[in-house]
């Protein structure tokens, strides 16, 4: 792991920071507070800064580097069920450097018939983060854009 992030640009070692420090903070909000409340928190500290003067394809080429760091570190500290957790990192993170998305909660049934849930990530009508197959497998709840009202 050292020598994998000796190989990686100061760019990228700085992204996979921040997004240790989101994705930690955040976890731990779910753990310790109910959704709801870590939702408005979340919306709180990120409006959208109208002082962000790229454009739409600049602002785009950010989702790459913050998708991979938010999938790099909840690999390694989320375990299992990163879903809500990344979902919500990435969209925070996403916000602040002025890009648009909106959080999506799905449902389904296993072959066994126990409930499931997923969450993911969509910018203009596009799954970035959470797998490409969430929009098929899962049916969605009501959608949370969020961090740029």
């Amino acid at each position: 792991m050292v020598t994998k992030i000796l190989h990686i640009s100061w760019k990228e070692r700085g992204a996979l920071v921040t997004a240790f420090v989101v994705v930690a903070a955040i976890r731990v909000a779910l753990v310790v507070l109910p959704y709801r409340i870590v939702r408005r928190m979340l919306d709180a500290t990120c409006r959208y800064r109208a002082y962000h003067r790229h454009n739409g394809a600049e602002k785009a080429s950010y989702i790459p580097g913050i998708v991979w760091a938010i999938k790099a570190v909840g690999r390694r500290l989320l375990g299992s069920r990163p879903c809500l957790t990344e979902a919500l990192a990435a969209q925070w993170l996403l916000a602040r450097s002025g890009i648009e998305t909106v959080i999506k909660i799905g449902v389904a049934t296993s072959d066994d018939g126990c409930f499931l849930a997923h969450a993911w990530v969509e910018h203009e009508g596009k799954v970035i983060i959470g797998g490409f197959s969430s929009t098929t497998r899962f049916v969605p709840l009501e959608p949370h854009p969020g961090g740029t009202q």
